[in-house]
């Protein structure tokens, strides 16, 4: 992409923006972020869920595999 074709279409971009927040009653932009906040309180969350879950995984797989070898023949 050109520098003509980016600067173009980060004035639209920008226009945008400013069309939101200038149309947008304040109550309602009030209310949009909130609820932008709580998702991405929530996907935090889900996250640090993930990856304890992933971390539980990774050390029940190193005990299977410690249980294994303890019994292999020698």
């Amino acid at each position: 992409m050109n520098q003509l074709e980016e600067v173009i279409k980060r004035a639209k971009r920008d226009i945008e923006l400013k069309y939101v927040y200038v149309m947008m009653p304040i109550p309602q932009l009030q209310t949009l972020l909130t609820g932008l906040e709580e998702l991405q309180r929530e996907l935090e969350e889900k996250d640090d869920a993930i990856a304890y879950a992933m971390n539980q995984i990774q050390i029940k797989e190193s005990h299977i595999r410690k249980m294994e070898e303890s019994h292999e023949p020698s």
